[in-house]
């Protein structure tokens, strides 16, 4: 592949599709950075898979708002390209460490990190991604490194509590989700504050932050349950033990799920086996038969909050964003009048 070929997230239009030819140079620049990085013999094949050869970098949609907000602000310095590679290499090292907790096969078409090199090498791959995302960002501007390092070691913390806590009571699942968002709201803060640090500009406000990662949370669960993700490849929450907004919802309109779902969690590991992919697959219908009009009433009043939250300066950028992944809804299916 080449070197500066990258690929966008196609299901994403909105801001992402009109900035794609403004914004493919920069990822371009920072690729080409990251491809000449000289790595050890035994990780270069590895190094290959994740970055060199990667069409669609991970979470590709961090570094786009990175890029966005830059550009809000008055326009993407070279302070904002320098500190690209660091940012795209973290989220490389966040994907590993992601789909190894999610047990993912799959990631954007392409086999996982896991899947691809074994569970035992997750490890020592995402430390040597770690590691050299510090060295790079000493290189580049040592700033980089207390917000990054920082992120990596929160996000770790947060992803030891899921797994921990999985298959909770329902007495659990408010605080269960609080989590969840927080990794999310966490990543936003990342991207968004290196955005704003090259600009002299303050920290992005901790409360808008959180109401935008349960969006972007709220949304990907709902699409994962339309597009049957689980059948390729990617984790099923479900089976796994995790809280989301339309199971919440589900159970809370109707306690004769509610109950199910409690008794099908005792079981815990007997979960995994495959003799239990169909009544996963028979609940996800359920789940939405009965939650998702309640998650997308829900969507709605807290993307009207994340707007209003945000500094006045950035509230018609946020505004683009947020209709950006809301529209994420329409593209699967759903009635404009059930996204509004």
């Amino acid at each position: 592949m080449s070197d500066t070929t990258i690929r966008f997230p196609q299901k994403f239009q909105g801001i992402f599709q009109r900035s794609q030819a403004s914004f493919a140079p920069h990822l371009q620049v920072a690729r080409r950075l990251l491809n000449q990085l000289n790595m050890p013999a035994p990780l270069q094949h590895v190094w290959d898979y994740v970055v060199v050869d990667n069409p669609q970098p991970s979470f590709i949609l961090l570094p786009l708002l990175y890029l966005s907000l830059a550009e809000q602000l008055g326009g993407i310095t070279p302070a904002h390209q320098r500190a690209l590679p660091v940012i795209m290499l973290t989220m490389e090292a966040v994907a590993v460490m992601d789909d190894t907790v999610d047990i993912a096969s799959r990631r954007s078409e392409r086999a996982t990190v896991p899947a691809r090199f074994g569970v035992t090498q997750a490890t020592p791959i995402a430390t040597s991604l770690t590691a050299t995302v510090a060295e790079l960002a000493v290189q580049i501007d040592p700033r980089l490194v207390q917000p990054t390092m920082h992120f990596l070691r929160e996000l770790g913390a947060l992803q030891i509590w899921e797994v921990e806590h999985s298959y909770p009571e329902q007495t659990d699942w408010e605080e269960w989700m609080q989590h969840r968002y927080r990794q999310g709201q966490i990543a936003t803060e990342f991207a968004l504050n290196l955005a704003l640090m090259y600009h002299r500009q303050p920290l992005f406000p901790a409360t808008p932050a959180y109401f935008f990662a349960q969006i972007m949370q709220d949304i990907d669960d709902v699409v994962g349950l339309l597009e049957q993700r689980v059948q390729f490849g990617e984790g099923c929450d479900l089976q796994r033990g995790r809280v989301i907004a339309p199971l919440a919802d589900a159970c809370d309109n109707n306690l004769q799920l509610a109950s199910f779902i409690n008794q099908l969690w005792r079981k815990k590991q007997a979960l995994l086996s495959d003799s239990h992919q169909t009544t996963l697959q028979q609940l996800n219908q359920h789940v939405l038969e009965a939650g998702l009009a309640t998650t997308l009433d829900r969507l709605t009043q807290i993307a009207i909050a994340c707007e209003e939250q945000t500094p006045p300066a950035l509230q018609s950028w946020m505004r683009d964003v947020i209709c950006t992944f809301m529209a994420r809804l329409s593209g699967v299916g759903l009635a404009q009048t059930q996204v509004a």
